[in-house]
C-alpha cells in the first residue's frame, strides 16, 4: 500500500509494482492468510504523522489484495502438485 499526500488530502493506493516508492509519502506492507488474517506489517513513512482513519483506510483496502494474491498463489501451487 502507498500513501500519495495532495496537501491535507491522503490518496491510499493499491501498490505492487513499487510505483509510489520513491515519491510517495508512505510504503505499507501488509501480510497474512485465511484463517488468520493480518500477520504481520511494516511501514515506512516520509510524512509525520498519520491519521488513524488513513491507516484504518490503508488496512482495509489492502484486504481485497491479500485475497487476490493469496487465491491466485494457491491456485499455482494446487496446478503444480
Amino acid at each position: 500500500m502507498g500513501l500519495m499526500m495532495d496537501g491535507d488530502t491522503p490518496y491510499v493506493l493499491s501498490d505492487i509494482a513499487d510505483a509510489e516508492d520513491f515519491a510517495g509519502d508512505m510504503d505499507f506492507k501488509v501480510t497474512g492468510n485465511q484463517p488468520k488474517g493480518i500477520t504481520a506489517l511494516q511501514m515506512d513513512m516520509k510524512v509525520h504523522g498519520l491519521p488513524v482513519a488513513v491507516l484504518r483506510q490503508a488496512i482495509e483496502q489492502s484486504k481485497a489484495g491479500r485475497a487476490h494474491i493469496l487465491e491466485h498463489m494457491l491456485e499455482r501451487a494446487s496446478r503444480a502438485s
